[in-house]
């Protein structure tokens, strides 16, 4: 760095140290499962850059892989609008059937261009950049879980019906502290655990 930099270089903004980061805020995440125990089904809001550049990515294996995040509920009206679900990436590999093992004829990726109603039918990686990009800002559908997890000592409680009741309130805790038990019995080791939503299936609307 030249000394002309160095000398023209701004004071920092004045920070109150006492209000550290007191602008961050957890937001819950919107139930998973309805009060029958059956997923619930939100909208979505991809984002407006999808398929750009920056959200092109790729797997281990060299599959073309799109960051989606951050995904955001709208047009729910049940107080889920605004949540965002900041990581969540799908590539191009198809999926495996679990049970024959052969590969089946849809991926991440497609999920989430027919879910968005984008009529293209992809076989190339720039194909599936251009039709990520037709999708880019639409509306989806999705089903959602939960996950919470210390990075630094690795504990995890990872999907909603794992997640303790509230007697107070009757519903999912999604902010576990040390020694609160969960539903198979184990007790949080951890100061506290967040939960977070991610994705659990998005909806293709075509398919019967």
């Amino acid at each position: 760095m030249s000394d002309s930099a160095q000398t023209n270089l701004r004071e920092p903004d004045q920070m109150n140290w006492d209000k550290h980061n007191a602008g961050s805020k957890f937001q819950a995440p919107p139930d998973a499962l309805g009060p029958d125990g059956k997923p619930l089904i939100y909208k979505a809001q991809l984002p407006t850059t999808l398929g750009t550049p920056p959200t092109l990515g790729a797997t281990d294996e060299g599959y073309r892989s799109f960051e989606v995040g951050p995904l955001k509920l709208v047009q729910n009206g049940n107080g889920a609008d605004g949540y965002e679900i900041r990581f969540y990436t799908v590539n191009v590999k198809k999926f495996v059937n679990r049970r024959t093992q052969e590969p089946m004829e849809v991926s991440s990726a497609s999920k989430v261009i027919r879910a968005a109603g984008v009529t293209a039918r992809p076989q190339k990686n720039a194909e599936y950049e251009a039709a990520m990009r037709q999708a880019a800002g639409r509306v989806i559908q999705i089903t959602l879980d939960w996950r919470a997890k210390d990075q630094q000592t690795g504990e995890e409680v990872v999907g909603f019906e794992n997640f303790p009741i509230d007697p107070a309130t009757n519903k999912r805790k999604a902010i576990l502290k040390k020694g609160d038990v969960l539903p198979d019995g184990r007790i949080i080791a951890s100061e506290v655990l967040f939960a977070n939503a991610r994705v659990k299936y998005v909806i293709d609307p075509t398919r019967k």
